[in-house]
């Protein structure tokens, strides 16, 4: 069963009405304002960043914990609509991974055809303050440093930013390069195997970035967004986050199960 439901955090009446939305599709009361994650009082709209915020929120505060599934879902501007269902594994993506255990490094691609291909799961997440992100791309490097033990490393082939806001409107280039490139993702040795670009799609664009990423075939990729909306929009609040996402081990139960 679902243990949660995490829509996207705009208005007290849009989670109202997905909670809602769910129950029909389900045949059932199953959401309730008790399963149902809001957290508008306390954070805000954040955009782009809704789900990692929450997310953090929930590890840290206990509400999520080994074996929860997590049905996390999208209603944007326009046609801006997603879902995903989400499962936790033994281990909190707010810890530093245990010296000694760390993942090979291995790189390369993933052969996707094969039925035992493995889920993606949020091995890492970061939040910034709502104080720290004045700036597009200072915070979302801030966002990626603060990943437990400097684990966005060289092993990561996959960056992608999915903010909207961005400071003086820059799309090009891509801010996923720019971050890259400034916190030296690959730098060292050649051939550099870092693939970046900008997934603009309103508010579904951290859940499309990570739908991006578990069809990719790389073992690891950063997930990075971050809002620096102008004076005139005082509905969204500035903030900023980092998703590391790597492929679980084969036969894993945890990580991404669904994607619509």
């Amino acid at each position: 069963s679902v243990h949660a439901l995490l829509p996207h955090q705009s208005s007290k009446t849009t989670i109202a009405d997905i909670a809602r939305e769910a129950n029909q599709a389900l045949g059932c009361k199953h959401f309730n304002e008790g399963n149902t994650v809001n957290n508008l009082r306390e954070r805000g709209n954040t955009a782009t960043t809704t789900h990692a915020v929450a997310l953090s929120d929930g590890l840290e505060s206990g509400r999520f914990s080994t074996g929860n599934r997590l049905l996390i879902s999208i209603s944007g501007s326009g046609l801006s609509i997603g879902t995903a269902l989400y499962q936790f594994g033994e281990r909190n993506p707010l810890e530093a991974t245990p010296k000694g255990t760390e993942s090979s490094g291995a790189t390369g691609y993933i052969d996707l055809r094969s039925s035992a291909s493995p889920r993606t799961v949020v091995h890492s997440v970061s939040v910034l303050p709502q104080s720290a992100t004045s700036d597009t791309l200072q915070s979302a490097c801030a966002a990626v440093r603060g990943l437990p033990s400097g684990e966005a490393d060289t092993r990561s082939e996959l960056v992608l930013f999915s903010g909207v806001h961005r400071t003086d409107m820059i799309y090009e280039p891509a801010v996923a390069a720019m971050v890259a490139g400034r916190m030296g993702l690959n730098s060292q040795g050649a051939p550099a195997r870092t693939l970046t670009f900008d997934i603009l799609q309103g508010e579904l664009g951290t859940l499309q970035a990570c739908a991006v990423a578990s069809t990719s075939g790389v073992r690891q990729t950063i997930v990075v967004s971050s809002e620096a909306p102008p004076p005139n929009t005082p509905s969204i609040k500035a903030s900023a986050s980092a998703l590391l996402l790597r492929h679980a081990p084969a036969g894993s139960k945890t990580g991404f199960l669904a994607w619509a």
